[in-house]
C-alpha cells in the first residue's frame, strides 16, 4: 500500500514540477511579447576603412533589459573587399540595456550589412545594418539643362529612360530620352548625353496628362509590340480612381489604349472617403517594370510584373501608397498605410511624393519630394531592405541638388520631382563620366520652370539604418502549451491506469471507473 501511494505521489510531483517548468517557459514568452527594440545611430557616413558603432537597445515593456547576450556576423560586404570585420563578436546589454560592437568598413565602398542576434526568452532579436549613399552629386555647371531659362518651354515633372542600345529601332534613336509636362501637354525630347537635348515634340493620345512615370521594355511588354508605357495623373480626377490613367506606345510619342486604371474593391488604392489617407491621388511617384516569369500572385508585392508607388492625400497632406498589379491594369493596394510617411517636424511635415525608387538587387533607393505646405520645397532620400520599410537620411533634404538654390539661381522657388538613373558601365561613355545621374525640376523667382542636371560617381558607403526587430515566434508558443497539455494528459492517463489497477479502496476503484 505504502509502495503505490509513493508512486502516485511521485507522478504527481512529476506533473506539477513539468507543469510548472511549462508554464513558466510560456509565461517567459508572453512577456516577451511587448518587447520594443531600437537601434542607435545618428546618420554618419563612413569611407572605406573607417569605423562605425553598432549599438543595439533591448527593452521590456519601457524598462531595459540587461544580461542579454548579443552576437554580431557580416552577412554582406563588396567583392573583393578586405579589412573589414566586426569587434567585439559577442557583446551582452549593460544595466541600460545596451550592446555595442564596432563595424571595420573594407577597402572598398560598398555596401557592409552586419546582423546582431539575440535570443532572450525565447523571442529572436535581428537587427541588420545597411548603407546610406553619401550624396555627393556635382551639378552641372550651366544649368538647367532644358526648359525655361534654356531656351525651351516651361518644362516640368521628368522622366528619363536611358537605353545601351539607342532604344533598338523602336520610335528614335538615342540614348536617352526625356518626357516632361507642360501643363496639360507631355513634352518628348531626346539626348546623345543627357545634357544637350533636342528640340521637344508634343505626345498623342493622352487625356489631359500630368506627372507622368514612363517605363520602357526593348522586348515589349508582355511580348507585345508595345515598347512604352506610361501612367499618369488627369487632373479633371483627384478623388477616384480615374485619377490614374495609363496608355502604351511603339514610339513613345504616339499614344494608344488611354484608358483609366482600376484597382481591388478589397484594396484600393484610391477610397475617396475623407479623411483617409488615400482618399485621393496626384497620380504616381514611380512605377517599377519586372520583366521575366512573375508569379503574380501571393501577397508579396515585388512578386508581380508592375509595382507602383503612388501620390496618396487627403486633399491637403500627401504621402507614398504602394500597389502591385499582374498586367499594369488592374492595381492591388498593399498594406493599409502608406509606405513613406511624412515627419511630424520635420522639412517633410506635410509632403512627399513623386520621384525615383531603384533597386540595386541589395538595396531599395528611393529620391523624392517633399516639403511643408508644398511637395516642391526639396529632395529627400530614403533606404530599404525590401522596398516596403523605409528609412529616411536622417539628416534630411540632400544637401546641394536637395534644397532650393540661392538667391538668382533657376531653383530659387522650387526644386523637386528628381528623376534617377544608375549605371554600372557608367552609361558606355554616353556622356559625362559618372554612374549615376539625377535630373529634377527647378522654379526661378521669375516663375521659369526648367530641368536641371547632376552627376554622382563616389559610390556607396556604409551607415547605420535604425532598423531592429523583436519577434516571437508563434510555432514555439504553441508547441509549448501543446507540450503542457500533452504532458499533463499522459501523467493524468498514468495515475488513472495506476489507480484502476492497483484500488486503495473500494470507493476510489469505483470513482475511478466513473471519469
Amino acid at each position: 500500500m505504502k509502495s503505490k501511494i509513493r508512486l502516485i505521489m511521485i507522478a504527481i510531483t512529476t506533473a506539477s514540477v513539468i507543469l510548472t517548468l511549462l508554464l513558466t517557459r510560456i509565461a517567459a514568452v508572453s512577456a516577451a511579447s511587448p518587447w520594443m527594440s531600437a537601434a542607435s545611430g545618428n546618420g554618419e557616413v563612413k569611407a572605406p576603412n573607417g569605423t562605425l558603432a553598432v549599438t543595439t537597445l533591448i527593452t521590456d515593456s519601457g524598462s531595459p533589459v540587461a544580461g542579454v547576450v548579443v552576437s554580431y556576423t557580416i552577412v554582406q560586404a563588396p567583392s573583393g573587399a578586405i579589412g573589414y570585420g566586426v569587434s567585439p563578436f559577442t557583446t551582452t546589454t549593460d544595466a541600460t540595456g545596451l550592446a555595442t560592437t564596432t563595424l571595420t568598413l573594407g577597402d572598398i565602398q560598398g555596401q557592409y550589412l552586419v546582423q546582431a542576434e539575440a535570443v532572450a526568452q525565447n523571442s529572436p532579436i535581428t537587427f541588420t545594418t545597411g548603407a546610406f549613399y553619401s550624396q555627393a552629386w556635382l551639378d552641372y555647371g550651366s544649368n538647367p539643362v532644358f526648359g525655361q531659362g534654356a531656351g525651351g518651354p516651361k518644362a516640368y515633372y521628368p522622366t528619363v529612360v536611358y537605353d545601351a542600345n539607342g532604344f533598338s529601332g523602336h520610335g528614335d534613336s538615342a540614348w536617352y530620352k526625356m518626357w516632361a509636362g507642360n501643363g496639360s501637354k507631355l513634352w518628348y525630347i531626346t539626348s546623345t548625353d543627357g545634357i544637350n537635348w533636342s528640340s521637344h515634340l508634343t505626345a498623342t493620345g493622352l487625356t489631359n496628362v500630368h506627372h507622368a512615370r514612363v517605363a520602357y521594355d526593348a522586348a515589349g511588354f508582355g511580348g507585345s509590340s508595345a515598347y512604352y508605357r506610361v501612367w499618369y495623373w488627369d487632373t479633371a480626377n483627384l478623388y477616384s480612381i480615374q485619377a490614374i490613367r495609363t496608355a502604351t506606345s511603339t514610339n513613345g510619342i504616339d499614344w494608344f489604349g488611354d484608358r483609366v486604371i482600376s484597382q481591388s474593391v478589397a484594396s484600393p488604392l484610391v477610397t475617396g472617403v475623407s479623411p483617409d489617407w488615400n482618399r485621393g491621388s496626384y497620380g504616381p511617384v514611380d512605377v517599377l517594370y519586372q520583366p521575366g516569369a512573375m508569379p503574380n500572385s501571393g501577397a508579396n508585392p515585388f512578386d508581380y510584373s508592375y509595382v507602383m508607388y503612388y501620390d496618396g492625400t487627403t486633399g491637403g497632406q500627401e504621402v507614398v501608397g504602394l500597389a502591385y498589379s499582374a498586367d499594369g491594369y488592374l492595381w492591388t493596394r498593399y498594406g493599409n498605410d502608406p509606405v513613406l510617411d511624412i515627419s511630424s517636424g520635420a522639412w517633410d511635415s506635410t509632403h512627399l511624393g513623386f520621384g525615383t525608387v531603384i533597386d540595386t538587387g541589395n538595396l531599395f533607393l528611393f529620391w523624392y519630394s517633399g516639403g511643408t505646405g508644398a511637395i516642391n520645397q526639396g529632395i529627400g532620400y530614403a533606404v530599404s531592405t525590401d522596398g516596403i520599410n523605409w528609412d529616411k537620411r536622417p539628416d534630411g533634404s540632400l544637401a546641394g541638388i536637395g534644397q532650393l538654390g540661392g538667391a538668382g539661381s533657376w531653383s530659387e522657388s522650387r526644386n523637386y520631382t528628381p528623376a534617377v538613373l544608375y549605371d554600372a558601365a557608367g552609361f558606355s561613355g554616353h556622356g559625362d563620366n559618372t554612374t549615376w545621374k539625377i535630373w529634377r525640376t527647378g522654379r526661378s523667382a521669375a516663375g521659369n520652370y526648367a530641368i536641371g542636371y547632376a552627376g554622382w560617381n563616389a559610390g556607396p558607403t556604409a551607415v547605420n539604418l535604425h532598423r531592429l526587430s523583436a519577434t516571437i515566434s508563434p510555432v514555439s508558443s504553441l508547441w509549448m502549451i501543446w507540450t503542457a497539455v500533452l504532458a499533463l494528459c499522459l501523467i493524468t492517463r498514468f495515475i488513472w491506469r495506476l489507480r484502476r489497477h492497483h484500488p486503495m479502496s473500494p470507493n476510489t476503484a469505483s470513482r475511478s471507473r466513473e471519469w
